[in-house]
């Protein structure tokens, strides 16, 4: 049979002092039947795929007697259980300093909410600084358009006096030298400047049309679609719900980030996910409405030549963009650092980039239904049916079976999510355990131990990993 023999120090063995042996030549069957249902496999798809497992060559001592020496068939799991006889890491201190907790959390003298504090009440002196620009703006441009028109009912008015004297004079003179000699009216002795007349007449504003420069089209219907689309989506109710709902879920999951258990990093993933959730359905569902009526007015636009299709969509593209990409920004600067997780802000501004992407992929997807299916309630049935499924198929929740395991390429919430956890975990990071490690720390064990990281790798989100490159790279 197969022994086991080990040290009996928990944290020796878990470094590697143990060694199994082959008893009378014992050879396992070659099917699993005999073991329980439940019985640890490495047989899973992750270890298949895991090229760069196992970690390295293990040390042989070529001078051992009986022939007890390691052969180079076998090869150890950890890069510190190796003594890097061919290996390019030849040294023991060379792997990292161990970490208390993950890497991500706060440790910042100053609380996290008030650090959130802050920076709610500069979004809120920024939104009463536009409101007040954009009320300035309107009254310069209110008065600037009352001065054009009282100017120019005045250039009217001078125009129709000087008209008529004109046409008294050119009859008197016409009389008396002929019919067709006005035309060499000297009309300065007059005060009046007959090309200036002609010129001032000629002078109407022209209007950009279908024949008019790409370029003249894209700025005003980039123009007339931002005055339309900036009060549905940045507003004074919109600051409200976003610093509401980021002040709420900061409190809900206050300070889960110095937790340094095994709970509290279940607490930190969930976390992370109900970001991506909130980003996914807060403004997909209104841009089908808002789509469905875009497209009505812009395709009567376009049907009576009033501008060409291209500067449209781009115009329509460029003020979603401005409108919606720094809503998830303000969200992560204010909830994460409550949550105890900004002790890297690289990493928050990134998780925040991941959340804007993921956004505006579902107001895309909101925005192709409501045009698709020229009906709101429609719309949003199909919309309720794509974000509930590419949700499922993210990988949180459970393990999706062979023959559905491809909706989960498709699904954003699935590459927003990995995105995610690969910038916010590392494979040093530790957790409190009853029997840790010498690397990590008498107490300490690698997140690289965790079920919930399994999960993940069983769902293809390979993530916190020593060794595979893979685990960490989200570009």
């Amino acid at each position: 049979a197969l022994w086991f023999v080990h040290c009996h120090i928990e944290a020796h063995r878990n470094d590697g002092m143990a060694l199994i042996l082959n008893v009378g030549d014992y050879q396992n069957p070659s099917n699993r039947s005999w073991l329980p249902q439940d019985y640890p496999s490495c047989d899973t798809p992750f270890l298949q795929t895991k090229l760069s497992f196992p970690s390295c060559e293990c040390y042989s001592n070529k001078d051992a007697v009986l022939g007890g020496a390691l052969s180079d068939d076998y090869w150890c799991s950890r890069d510190h259980l190796c003594f890097h006889d061919r290996s390019k890491q030849t040294k023991f201190d060379s792997y990292p300093v161990s970490s208390q907790g993950l890497h991500i959390q706060s440790e910042y003298r100053m609380p996290g909410w008030a650090i959130a504090l802050i920076v709610v009440v500069f979004v809120i002196l920024m939104s009463v600084c536009f409101a007040y620009k954009s009320k300035l703006a309107e009254a310069y441009l209110f008065v600037r358009t009352h001065q054009k028109s009282r100017k120019k009912s005045q250039t009217d008015t001078h125009e129709t006096e000087d008209s008529g004297q004109m046409r008294n004079l050119s009859h008197a003179y016409s009389e008396s030298k002929g019919k067709n000699n006005y035309l060499g009216l000297n009309s300065d002795e007059h005060g009046i400047n007959s090309k200036k007349v002609a010129k001032d007449k000629d002078a109407a504003p022209s209007l950009v049309s279908i024949e008019s420069p790409f370029h003249h089209q894209l700025k005003e219907i980039t123009a007339l679609q931002w005055k339309e689309y900036r009060p549905t989506a940045v507003n004074a109710v919109r600051v409200f719900e976003v610093v509401g709902l980021a002040l709420l879920t900061g409190a809900l999951f206050y300070d889960v980030g110095n937790d340094k258990t095994a709970t509290g990093f279940v607490k930190v993933n969930s976390f992370l996910f109900f970001s991506v959730t909130l980003w996914t359905f807060t403004r997909m569902y209104t841009s089908v409405g808002s789509s469905f009526l875009w497209y009505k007015n812009m395709k009567e636009m376009s049907d009576n030549n009033l501008y060409a299709l291209g500067p449209i969509c781009l115009g329509r593209f460029l003020v979603v963009m401005a409108a919606e990409f720094f809503w998830p920004f303000i969200y992560v600067f204010v909830c994460y650092p409550m949550a105890g997780i900004a002790g890297d802000w690289s990493v928050v501004a990134t998780i925040g980039f991941f959340l804007c992407i993921n956004n505006l992929c579902y107001i895309s997807i909101g925005s192709c239904l409501g045009i698709l299916f020229q009906s709101i309630p429609y719309g949003m049935i199909t919309s309720t049916l794509l974000s509930q499924t590419s949700l499922v198929a993210a990988g949180f929740y459970t393990t999706l079976p062979v023959y559905l395991s491809w909706i989960r390429y498709i699904s954003p919430v699935f590459w927003t999510f990995s995105g995610i956890v690969k910038s916010a975990y590392n494979w040093s990071d530790t957790y409190e355990c009853r029997y840790g490690t010498t690397l990590a720390g008498i107490t300490r064990c690698f997140i690289e131990y965790l079920p919930i990281i399994d999960n993940m790798k069983e769902r293809g989100i390979n993530v916190a990993t020593y060794g595979d490159d893979q685990s960490d790279k989200i570009w």
